[in-house]
């Protein structure tokens, strides 16, 4: 096998693993009580074709805590910023693989 049929093998490898990764987004916000034990507050799953189920906790009158609300659309939009780059990087190594394709086409007799 060509070098650049191996490093298309392993962009793909790379590809199929980050894919996977990106099929969806979950945004867990926890809060820590003073004995260390985690709580989750607030959960948020948003799904490749963009469908996002939001779990949030109310109190006794069915109220949502402000701040925690903050905390959490803050960790979601970092999480999405966060998996736009490793999108664009996945995406950057299609484009690299697919050009390392059409190289090797093109040298074959």
């Amino acid at each position: 096998m060509s070098s650049a049929r191996e490093f298309a093998q392993k962009a793909y490898d790379t590809l199929s693993a980050a894919l996977a990764d990106l099929s969806s987004l979950t945004i867990e916000t926890h809060t820590i009580d003073p004995g260390g034990t985690s709580m989750l507050r607030a959960r948020t799953e948003i799904s490749m074709d963009g469908d996002t189920k939001v779990h949030l906790p109310v109190d006794s009158e069915d109220r949502i805590n402000e701040a925690l609300l903050k905390q959490h659309q803050r960790a979601i939009e970092q999480a999405r910023g966060e998996r736009q780059v490793l999108w664009d990087q996945v995406m950057t190594v299609v484009r690299g693989a697919i050009e390392v394709e059409k190289a090797e086409v093109e040298q074959e007799p």
